[in-house]
C-alpha cells in the first residue's frame, strides 16, 4: 500500500463568504490562483471534502505491508545486475519501484530497483 495525495500540489480551505483576504493568499510563497470556473472560483461541498479524507485508524492493519522497507531500513537485491548487493531503503520511487542508496568503492550511489527484487534485511 502506497500513500499518496489525491491531489498533489492543491490545498483546500475553508474561506468566510465575506471579509476574504485574497491578496494574502494569492501572495503566500507556493499558491499561484485559485481553481475557477470562469470567473467564479470553485466551492467544493463540505460533503465532498468529508469522503476524500482518509482516517487513518480505519485503515485494517492487515492490509498494510508489514515488512515493506522503511526509510532507513537495510535492504539486500534480490536480482539484476546488483544482485547481492546491500543498501539503505530511501523511498518509493513510484508504485512499483524504490530509490535504494548503494556505497559502491566508497561513493553513494541512487538506483532504482522493482519492489520485487528487494528484500528488507532482519535485524
Amino acid at each position: 500500500m502506497v500513500n499518496e495525495p489525491l491531489f498533489s500540489n492543491y490545498i483546500f480551505i475553508k474561506l468566510s463568504d465575506e471579509d476574504i483576504n485574497w491578496s494574502k493568499i494569492r501572495s503566500t510563497r507556493g499558491v499561484r490562483d485559485f481553481v475557477r470556473f470562469g470567473v467564479e472560483v470553485a466551492k467544493v461541498p463540505e460533503q465532498l471534502i468529508q469522503q476524500l479524507k482518509v482516517d487513518t485508524d480505519a485503515i485494517d492493519s492487515k492490509t498494510l505491508e508489514t515488512n515493506a522497507p522503511r526509510e532507513g531500513d537495510k535492504v539486500i537485491i534480490t536480482k539484476g545486475a546488483f544482485k547481492d548487493f546491500e543498501g539503505i531503503y530511501q523511498s518509493a520511487c513510484d508504485e512499483e519501484r524504490s530509490i535504494i542508496l548503494l556505497n559502491i568503492l566508497s561513493k553513494t550511489i541512487k538506483i532504482q530497483v522493482a519492489d520485487q527484487d528487494v528484500t528488507k534485511v532482519e535485524k
